[in-house]
């Protein structure tokens, strides 16, 4: 129900100017086994709606916020986002407004720690915002989400754990490819965690003495965004060809 009360192409454009891209699979478009997953979901406050209807939420007492049941069992979610990310708090109070449109009311906390620590040590909240950084390769990138994002919302799934142990032991890059796509597939079904967006490092290359790089994220920067590619190939530059 939330996502479809996530914009994501709002956020980026508001949180940080349109650098980077919007968000799908846990992993990064920096790695070759990147994929967008099928059936992605968009920005829908009309389906959110329809979702909550059917799991019998109503505004009883027209008061704005769906109940269930009862005036007293109002919808209320809680939020934490962390200071430390500066992208949150644009992200978070745009989100806030969209899902009270459709009657969710979301008690926004932020705090001075990051955010997985907070909600580690405490069990009363629903949802928060926070910056993940990826792996430099798929394996990598999947164990990370395992103990990271997986054990911070709690869930769990067998069909994970077993196609990770596949993909840790593929040895060729057409195996890791296969795998790491229905991983990230199998994620984006599941939505134990969305997405928001890949941001974007801005940096500055002296192309006048280095040539090589690999530009893997249209639009951001070159390191810094999951792939060895661009410090791979990066070479100096002939001094004819600087001249």
């Amino acid at each position: 129900m939330a996502e479809y009360c996530t914009d994501r192409e709002w956020f980026l454009s508001m949180s940080s100017g349109g650098a980077g891209m919007t968000g799908s699979s846990f992993m990064s478009p920096g790695l070759e086994a990147f994929a967008q997953p099928g059936g992605l979901r968009s920005f829908d406050q009309q389906r959110a709606s329809e979702y909550l209807a059917a799991a019998s939420y109503k505004d009883v007492d027209e008061d704005g916020i769906l109940e269930y049941g009862t005036r007293e069992k109002k919808l209320t979610l809680t939020l934490y986002t962390s200071s430390q990310d500066d992208w949150a708090s644009t992200a978070a109070t745009i989100f806030t407004e969209d899902m009270l449109e459709i009657g969710v009311q979301v008690n926004w906390y932020k705090t001075d720690k990051a955010v997985a620590d907070v909600c580690k040590a405490n069990s009363d909240w629903d949802m928060c915002f926070y910056t993940s950084r990826g792996g430099m390769s798929a394996s990598v990138s999947a164990a990370r989400f395992k103990n990271g994002a997986m054990k911070l919302s709690g869930w769990e799934d067998q069909g994970f754990d077993s196609i990770l142990v596949a993909l840790s032991s593929a040895e060729d890059t057409a195996t890791e490819q296969s795998y790491a796509r229905q991983l990230q597939q199998l994620v984006y079904d599941a939505c134990p965690v969305v997405v928001l967006s890949y941001g974007a490092d801005i940096q500055a290359i002296r192309s006048d003495l280095w040539t090589g790089f690999e530009d893997q994220l249209s639009g951001s920067g070159l390191f810094n965004n999951g792939s060895i590619a661009v410090f791979m190939n990066a070479e100096p530059r002939a001094e004819d060809a600087a001249e």
